[in-house]
């Protein structure tokens, strides 16, 4: 292995013990089948399953029915009705966003839920609440759902971005690393045609012009783009899924991210709350399959599986009855879900026995006189 691919490797398992560390810390403070809220509990949906959890496991199902259970109707004073999370867009956005990647809620919920955000999009016809957080997480939502019909909605809040960035407006690197990501979410999103190819150059172009902005930042003293985990986990993100990142020509930023990254880290929630710990952890994950890719011989194996096979996983810890908002609820994990399967087929047993049990006597009685 060569100087470069040494110094590339040791990268990589800091990564990994970065990576370890803090899912590990992650799964222990959702023992409880959530994260404690909406927003914490969406992104560590989110999180998991880039870390390789399935959406059959109990990490997933379980966490995922109870934010499903948060989601509220309500009527807002200036019209917006609907079903959604919390009071923010950004809270109703995640959620959208981690139960798709879950793999849960029908498809009336996601057309009610994303209306609820349509409805808001519809008051300037181009953004959300003019605000590029808020924006950038909502298209994400709508990206999410796969759902057609959200090509004007899409493309009216990708230009607003353009214009924002090229008017030089955005007030921190978070923004400009939303745009950056837009350069590859959409081109994933299916249902662009040709007539949209100049709008999508447009946004390829803006994306790259933002990663270059993020990548001309002067790393020599170890500052990143914030003094915050969770945003300079959104950059790091963005910067490690553009494929107009080249990881040979950028390692003295990556040597400065996990430094940064490694001397932020807190125990026992990770990084400094579970919002920081889940963007931290998505840019470690991006981080170590961008340099995995990077060296000649894959002869590292994957992050996810890496986590999956080596981290500890608390047991989930679920009261079976839970009272939310004054009801009574009936919580199924997949454990519960055993017992009673166990305990409907003992009863259903007991019960045969008890209604055959003259048929029995006499069975025996017969057997019984004949020896």
């Amino acid at each position: 292995m060569g100087g470069d691919d040494t110094r590339l490797a040791e990268c990589l398992l800091l990564t990994e013990q970065l990576a370890r560390s803090g899912a590990e810390a992650l799964y222990r403070n959702g023992r409880n089948g959530n994260w404690g809220d909406v927003r914490s509990t969406a992104m560590a949906i989110s999180v998991l399953r880039a870390l390789g959890e399935k959406a059959r496991s109990h990490w997933i199902a379980v966490p995922a029915k109870w934010l499903n259970r948060k989601a509220v109707r309500i009527s807002r004073p200036d019209g917006i009705e609907g079903r959604c999370w919390e009071s923010e867009v950004w809270d109703s956005a995640l959620a959208i966003s981690a139960l798709c990647r879950a793999g849960v809620g029908s498809y009336e919920h996601l057309k009610e839920d994303t209306n609820w955000l349509y409805q808001i999009w519809e008051f300037n016809r181009a953004n959300w609440h003019d605000e590029p957080w808020e924006t950038a997480f909502a298209v994400n939502a709508l990206l999410a759902t796969k759902l057609p019909n959200w090509k004007p909605v899409l493309r009216a809040a990708a230009e607003w971005y353009i214009n924002v960035h090229a008017e030089g407006r955005f007030i921190n690197s978070v923004y400009t690393a939303f745009l950056t990501d837009m350069g590859r979410t959409y081109m994933l999103w299916p249902y662009w045609d040709r007539e949209d190819a100049p709008f999508l150059e447009r946004l390829s172009a803006a994306a790259q012009s933002g990663l270059r902005h993020l990548l001309a930042r002067d790393f020599s003293q170890g500052q990143l783009w914030s003094n915050e985990a969770w945003a300079n986990g959104y950059v790091l993100f963005a910067i490690c899924k553009s494929d107009g990142f080249v990881v040979g020509d950028n390692m003295h930023m990556i040597e400065a991210c996990l430094r940064w990254f490694s001397d932020a880290k807190s125990y026992p929630t990770g990084w400094a709350d579970i919002e920081d710990t889940c963007s931290a952890l998505e840019a470690l994950a991006a981080l170590y399959e961008k340099v995995r890719a990077s060296l000649p011989s894959h002869t590292f194996p994957r992050l996810a599986t890496i986590v999956q096979e080596g981290v500890r996983k608390p047991r989930i810890s679920v009261p079976v009855v839970q009272m939310e908002d004054g009801d009574l609820i009936l919580v199924m994990t997949p454990r519960v879900r055993r017992w009673l399967y166990v305990a409907l087929v003992i009863a259903g047993g007991i019960t045969t026995v008890a209604k055959l049990r003259d048929e029995i006597i006499r069975w025996f009685g017969a057997l019984l006189g004949g020896a």
